[in-house]
């Protein structure tokens, strides 16, 4: 592979986007990919693979919040400490315990929660969607946690290190 290749493929790809933008059908495709980008690209700066929305008070958050919508944090882990707590709060505070209730807690489908979604959580976790979870096993957590990153931010998720997961279980005191 030569060094120009990544190029060539981004502009190949710009290329495409451009030309399926000419059509009603390719504008939905060329929206949905960019949107999808454009959180991948959001949840990884941010520190956030979960994508958070900024109002709580945060431990880790960053001193100066760059995104109107989302929470910055100082650091992956503490973006993941803020997920794990939430997520342990569905099921103490709410009674969420499987798949299917936190997502739909998480990501609404009247917010544009994707079809996919929830299978794909739950396919990553190897349980079914409707299966109970204790959010109190750092295992179960872990697994969840990496699922919905894998739905949040795409490929981006690739980039966050399984120490990172571990370092924000850590910070929400998961033995």
């Amino acid at each position: 592979m030569s060094a120009r290749t990544p190029y060539i493929l981004a502009l190949t790809a710009a290329v495409l986007l451009f030309i399926l933008s000419r059509t009603q059908q390719g504008q939905q495709v060329v929206n949905t990919v960019t949107d999808s980008i454009a959180s991948s690209i959001i949840g990884y700066r941010l520190n956030n693979p979960l994508n958070i929305e900024r109002g709580e008070n945060w431990q880790g958050l960053a001193e100066v919040q760059s995104n109107s919508r989302f929470a910055e944090f100082i650091s992956m882990a503490y973006g993941i400490r803020a997920a794990a707590i939430i997520l342990r709060n569905y099921q103490h505070n709410y009674h969420l315990n499987n798949v299917a209730s936190i997502i739909n807690r998480w990501n609404p489908v009247s917010d544009g929660q994707p079809s996919s979604y929830i299978p794909n959580v739950a396919d990553y976790m190897g349980v079914s969607y409707g299966d109970t979870l204790n959010l109190d096993d750092r295992t179960t957590m872990f697994a969840l946690i990496r699922g919905m990153m894998k739905q949040e931010i795409g490929a981006a998720s690739f980039l966050v290190s399984d120490d990172d997961v571990n370092e924000g279980l850590d910070l929400a005191g998961f033995a």
